[in-house]
């Protein structure tokens, strides 16, 4: 929670920056700060609509989705989390066709489903609104509200 606060007044500081930087900033923050050997994952990224492109830093988090009508491709790279070791982060970028979705979510969602489950029902779901797509996912996986496992976290975006 001390972290989810720190990121977020990092981020709030911020109104126009240059991605590969302020992710250095922010692991050079952690890294010098140590708190109690926490780290943070993520998936940070800047999509520029005009030339339809996604530049994203993956940093040891649960793989983000790029869903289109053909394929569904996992977005991650080879960088650790933030705060570990002092480390100049991969940033890589994608072109988002039109139509597609991208699914971020937090490891909570894999004590529900596998993987390919999720997958499969991202793919058959491809026309649902982020929202309607959320919530019935939702619905699918957690069957006993009472006793959930983990948190359900994710993010839906349409392009």
């Amino acid at each position: 929670a001390i972290l989810t606060v720190v990121l977020s007044v990092l981020f709030s500081t911020r109104t126009k920056f240059d991605l590969s930087t302020f992710i250095h900033h922010i692991n050079t923050f952690l890294f010098i700060k140590q708190f109690d050997d926490k780290f943070v994952t993520g998936f940070f990224g800047e999509y520029d609509a005009n030339t339809r492109k996604l530049k994203y830093i993956y940093c040891g988090h649960e793989p983000a989705y790029l869903i289109t009508d053909d394929t569904i491709q996992h977005l991650f790279s080879n960088n650790l989390p933030l705060g570990i070791i002092d480390e100049n982060y991969e940033t890589k970028e994608i072109s988002i066709p039109k139509g597609a979705s991208l699914f971020l979510y937090t490891d909570g969602i894999l004590e529900y489903a596998k993987d390919n489950e999720i997958k499969s029902y991202l793919k058959e779901n491809i026309s649902l609104s982020p929202k309607d797509n959320a919530l019935n996912l939702y619905k699918k996986l957690v069957t006993d509200k009472d006793n959930q496992k983990d948190d359900f976290t994710c993010i839906i975006m349409k392009f």
